[in-house]
């Protein structure tokens, strides 16, 4: 990347959906002296608070690493994921979220830039960046797992080059099925196995 490590948030927070869990990760990261304050360039993208935000920053001691952009049209916002080292996709822990599925994963894996997924291990999220090989899978429940991630991916960073290999013959497959609405049925399926 450039001289910033720049992760990239899109999309509304709200209720569950936080960025506790990355901020406590990071929090950890850089405590342990393995990632480097200086170096981060966090973007939060869409309609967020800016108070939200800098209650963030303040929080957590990033005044000056975390920039609000507010709402971007969207092919900014695409822009904004294309220029980043990693991308940060967030699911609420909570009841529901296991099955909770966004065409936003797939903006994210065309992308092409490792997604950094803190979300239920066993949801359907889950299931789609491992097997289209496009990040990582962390429990949002799992704060050294994130800590681990962020230090893994920076190191790469640091050596000038992310690993990211995605299976795109799975992408394609799974995006098919998100347009014809078959997502739902691996819903079904997940639900069925767990009984």
């Amino acid at each position: 990347g450039g001289d910033k490590f720049v992760v990239t948030y899109t999309g509304s927070l709200y209720g569950r959906r936080n960025l506790d869990e990355f901020m406590d990760g990071l929090k950890l990261a850089i405590q342990s002296g393995k990632i480097q304050k200086k170096d981060l360039g966090i973007r939060i993208v869409g309609n967020i608070y800016d108070s939200v935000i800098d209650a963030y920053a303040e929080k957590y001691g990033l005044q000056g690493q975390i920039k609000s952009f507010g709402y971007l049209p969207h092919k900014e916002s695409i822009q904004m994921l294309f220029n980043s080292d990693i991308i940060l996709l967030v699911i609420g822990k909570g009841k529901g979220s296991k099955n909770f599925y966004t065409g936003k994963i797939f903006e994210y894996i065309r992308s092409d830039r490792p997604v950094l997924a803190i979300v239920p291990e066993d949801g359907v999220a889950a299931q789609v960046i491992r097997e289209t090989n496009t990040g990582t899978v962390v429990d949002p429940e799992n704060i050294e797992g994130v800590a681990e991630t962020l230090v893994e991916y920076y190191s790469q960073w640091k050596q000038g080059n992310i690993e990211h290999s995605p299976d795109w013959d799975n992408v394609r497959k799974y995006s098919r099925k998100s347009q014809t609405g078959k997502l739902a049925e691996i819903f079904l399926e997940q639900l069925q196995k767990k009984k």
